[in-house]
Parts: structure tokens; C-alpha cells; sequence
């Protein structure tokens, strides 16, 4: 069997995909949809890359491409320090699997596909029995994808930019996002049909980790709950943030009123901080050396916590600068999760329409979530 076999045969014992994905998955190979030049990160480095290309290293090439990681395609230049960051992969797999099953389609289905990249999805869409309108922003990303998809008649290729969707064909039985948002674009609502399905990463600056699957009503309004598999997506290019200056100031100082590493320690629980933030980050704390825990927001607010021993419950275990007192925010949002019984992913819903902020909520759309405090709402455009 071949390493690619093999990875699919992976997707359907962890019962990621149903049987009528598997045939498609088997038959569109990764490998025919990802160029001949990749990026690998160097082991042990911080966000360095190096080459591999199909002609110089054939087999690590092939390794790569028919692993079950996502694959970096190309890099771009990072808005904090310059230094390469992935701009565009083709994504792992299973996540991939989990958004095509999350789609429901029926053959002959008209499906959005914003995020072309290699063009991988686009063709399994295809082959699956999908009419497929695929948009990407990148023009030669675009150029390259639409040759790939040449065979593909059911597939038209459009460069443009997928927050707006791409109304000459619409409404769509569904649409299939392949980056991550921080708000549903109005655009996708209102081209979704009655009924339609509208897949998506979904996340904020400090966890993009969710995935939900939305239901649009008669009305535009489209509602559903997120998915309790976890994903990890590039940013939509209009919403990739631009880090400003630190503010200035003096610091103000206090102690922690809890162990920064428990506000960090759960998947679900950074993600559900995350989510009520809206446009805040932090730096994960290193295993040796620096002991600091440091925060940042888009309008130049920042917060350090001392992570050793117990020096964040010292007096001056937290140095906070800026408007806001973000270690406060990220303290008290960390709570609320506890509070609700430590709720997972799977438990919360969202609910989006044209004209109206995302309303985010627990369980029932009637038990509404905390709306982020302070700063961007989720999905803001920034930079």
C-alpha cells in the first residue's frame, strides 16, 4: 500500500471521514496537487525553513507531501520581525476530511470554495460529483491552481478575494473555507442558499482552533455549533494581524490572583479565552530560560507574568502597560470557562448575518457567551 493509502486508511479508522469520501480521497493523491518546490521547518528551530524540492530530494519530497501534516507551499514575511512565516499549504488531511464531511453534500451540489491554494480541495470537491466555484487572492497561486484543475470541468477558478465570496454563482448548497476567520463575512450568508452549509476555522488571535458548521436559515441568518476536533489554519490575508509598537509608559504591577500555566494548559479553555479577547495574543513560555509569560494587543497594550516558582503571586509578578490591563481581561475570561463547568468546544454555537456582529454562544443560542472585552471584536480586519 502507498504512504498516501496508508493516510487515508488512517482518516477512516479514526472515523474522520464517512465511506463516500474515502473512493475520492484515495483517487485525488495530494501529490498531483502540490508543487515541486515545498518548505519543511528546520527541527528544533524557531520559524526557520528550508527548501525541498521534487528534483533535488524526491523522496523526502514524497514523504512530505503524502504525510499526514499540513504541507507550507509558500512563505511570506512576518508583520513583527520580518523573519518567514507560511503563507499558504496545502492542509493536513484530516482537517480536510473534517470539512468535506462537515459539508453534506449531495452530487451535483453547487459548492464555494474560498482559499484555492494548490488546488487539492477544489479537485476532490470535483470529483465527488461537485459543481465547484473556487477563489483565491493570490494571482499566481491562482494561475498555477487553475492549470492543475484544467481536467476539472466542473471547477471555475476565480482570483479574487474570498471574504466576498463570488456571487455570479451563487447560492451555493455550501460553502468551504480554507484559512481561518475571526468573523463570518456577511458575503457568505447571503450566497448561501436556504439550507446551505457554511464550513469554516473559526478562532481569535490567542487560539485559532475551532471549526464550525453553520446552517443558513430563510432569513440569511446562519447558526450552528463548532466541531469538538481541533484545527489549526492560516489567517484569511485580509485579517493577518499588524503588531503595532509596545505602548509606552509606566508599568502598573501587581500579583496574579492564579497560576498563569493553569489559564494556558487546556485546549478548550485558551480557545474559549481566545474567543472573548477578540484581538489579543501571547508568547508561549518557553521551556528554559526566559520565565515570562507576555501578552499583546492591537491597540499597544501589553502585560508580562513571571512564570517560576510562584513569582506571579509575588507583588510585582504581573507588569502590565497600555490602556488596558490585559492579564486582568485574560484572567477573568479564563474564569468564566471554569465557572460554566469547563465546557469543550463542542458545546458552543455561533450564530452570524448580514449587517449583525457573531453571537456567540453556550449550549442554547439563548445563553449568549461573554462579547469580547475591550479591544476588536472577533473578526476585525486589522493591518
Amino acid at each position: 500500500m502507498s504512504h498516501w493509502g496508508k493516510t487515508v486508511d488512517d482518516l477512516v479508522a479514526r472515523k474522520v471521514v464517512g465511506p463516500g469520501w474515502v473512493q475520492v480521497l484515495k483517487e485525488v493523491d495530494r501529490t498531483g496537487f502540490t508543487p515541486d518546490t515545498v518548505y519543511a521547518e528546520v527541527p528544533g528551530s524557531v520559524r526557520r525553513y528550508e527548501e525541498v524540492t521534487r528534483s533535488a530530494e524526491p523522496d523526502r519530497w514524497a514523504r512530505l507531501v503524502t504525510s499526514p501534516e499540513a504541507v507550507v507551499t509558500q512563505l511570506g514575511r512576518s508583520t513583527v520581525d520580518g523573519g518567514p512565516v507560511p503563507v499558504s499549504s496545502s492542509s493536513a488531511p484530516a482537517a480536510v476530511g473534517a470539512m468535506l464531511q462537515a459539508l453534506d453534500l449531495q452530487p451535483g451540489d453547487r459548492v464555494l470554495d474560498l482559499g484555492t491554494g494548490t488546488g487539492w480541495v477544489a479537485a476532490l470537491l470535483a470529483t465527488y460529483g461537485a459543481r465547484v466555484t473556487t477563489v483565491e487572492a493570490d494571482p499566481v497561486l491562482a494561475a498555477d491552481a487553475a492549470e492543475r484543475l484544467a481536467r476539472f470541468p466542473e471547477v471555475t477558478v476565480v482570483c479574487g478575494d474570498a471574504i466576498n465570496g463570488h456571487a455570479d454563482d451563487a447560492p451555493y448548497a455550501a460553502v468551504h473555507a480554507g484559512f481561518a476567520v475571526r468573523r463570518i463575512p456577511a458575503a457568505w450568508c447571503v450566497q448561501t442558499r436556504p439550507g446551505g452549509r457554511i464550513v469554516t476555522p473559526y478562532g481569535s488571535l490567542w487560539s485559532p482552533t475551532g471549526l464550525t458548521r453553520l446552517v443558513r436559515d430563510r432569513d440569511g441568518v446562519a447558526s450552528g455549533r463548532f466541531s469538538p476536533r481541533a484545527v489549526n489554519f492560516m489567517w484569511e490575508r485580509g485579517q493577518r494581524p499588524v503588531w503595532p509598537e509596545p505602548a509606552g509608559g509606566p508599568a502598573r504591577t501587581a500579583a496574579s490572583p492564579v497560576d498563569p500555566r493553569f489559564v494556558l494548559e487546556s485546549r478548550s479553555g485558551r480557545w474559549a479565552t481566545g474567543l472573548q479577547l477578540g484581538d489579543v495574543t501571547f508568547d508561549p513560555v518557553p521551556v528554559g530560560g526566559d520565565r515570562v509569560l507576555r501578552l499583546w494587543a492591537l491597540d499597544g497594550s501589553a502585560a508580562a507574568v513571571q512564570v517560576d516558582r510562584n513569582r506571579w503571586a509575588d507583588g510585582d509578578g504581573v507588569s502590565q502597560v497600555g490602556q488596558r490591563s490585559l492579564w486582568d481581561e485574560a484572567v477573568a475570561a479564563w474564569l468564566w470557562w471554569t465557572e460554566a463547568g469547563e465546557p469543550n468546544r463542542d458545546r458552543f454555537g455561533l450564530t452570524a448575518g448580514p449587517g449583525e456582529d457573531d453571537v456567540l454562544w453556550l449550549d442554547t443560542p439563548d445563553r449568549l457567551f461573554p462579547r469580547p472585552r475591550a479591544g476588536a471584536r472577533p473578526g476585525s480586519p486589522v493591518g
